[in-house]
């Protein structure tokens, strides 16, 4: 087992701190930072600066969604980003929510279908092969990266709660990315990864799985609860979440909310 990090949550620490935090992780034998996106910094602009840094740590997305660039760009960033870093990028992926859509112009319409084009997409770039697309959501004629692709394998790994995502992830990623689940639930979500992977003739013991545990740190535990209070609104009102608190029997709170 492995521990990662990752600083600005909800807690929005500054930039400056975070990759301070990030030379600190690594010194301290910290596997992983993650830094994921909405409305919050820019995860590739800050892990760029902590790839600068150190040396050893890996850098994780967690997680960006397909809405906010083009799978074209996300794979040139991809490849850019493994170049600058000799390969320790984990792109953690995910289908976001209405919201986030449509702060992008977006329509949230069949989502897992958008998402497995996406990283369809973004492996074909990241090959450095010339990338013919044609799908319901993305199509791309032509493109080639102007350099050779970074000789280290692009990691994928998707977020994923429910049966769809879940499958999805078995079948076409590298881990699976699960968020504010209970022990019981991680494990129900796992057997559907393992076994969607198996399904798609993959082993799932080369396939890897994170989850989260919300920390919050202060020396008065007033503020440490309402920090996470501050985290816990926000998914309590979150697509996806909603569901997934009610069927670990917090669906009274979750209206409450």
């Amino acid at each position: 087992m492995m521990l990662d990090t990752e600083f600005n949550s909800a807690a929005q620490v500054p930039a400056r701190e975070c990759l301070e935090g990030a030379v600190l992780a690594e010194r301290r034998g910290f596997g992983c930072v993650w830094k994921g996106e909405s409305n919050s910094r820019d995860p590739i602009v800050l892990l760029s600066a902590m790839a600068a840094q150190t040396t050893r740590l890996e850098l994780g997305t967690a997680i960006y969604h397909m809405f906010g660039r083009s799978p074209v760009s996300l794979g040139i960033q991809a490849a850019t980003f493994n170049d600058l870093s000799q390969g320790r990028l984990i792109l953690g992926l995910g289908i976001a929510n209405p919201t986030i859509a449509g702060w992008h112009g977006y329509e949230f319409d069949r989502p897992v279908r958008q998402l497995r084009e996406y990283v369809e997409v973004i492996r074909q770039v990241y090959s450095g092969d010339k990338t013919e697309y044609s799908g319901d959501f993305y199509r791309v004629s032509g493109f080639k990266l102007a350099f050779e692709p970074p000789p280290y394998p692009l990691r994928i790994w998707l977020a994923a709660l429910g049966p769809q995502m879940t499958r999805l992830a078995g079948r076409v990623s590298d881990g699976i990315v699960i968020n504010l689940a209970n022990p019981p639930m991680i494990k129900q979500i796992v057997a559907r990864f393992q076994d969607a992977a198996i399904e798609a003739g993959r082993d799932p013991d080369q396939l890897q799985v994170v989850s989260k545990v919300r920390v919050s740190i202060h020396p008065d535990i007033d503020q440490a609860r309402r920090a996470l209070k501050k985290v816990l609104t926000f998914y309590s009102l979150a697509y996806g979440y909603q569901t997934l608190l009610g069927r670990m029997g917090w669906g009274s709170v979750v209206e409450a909310v």
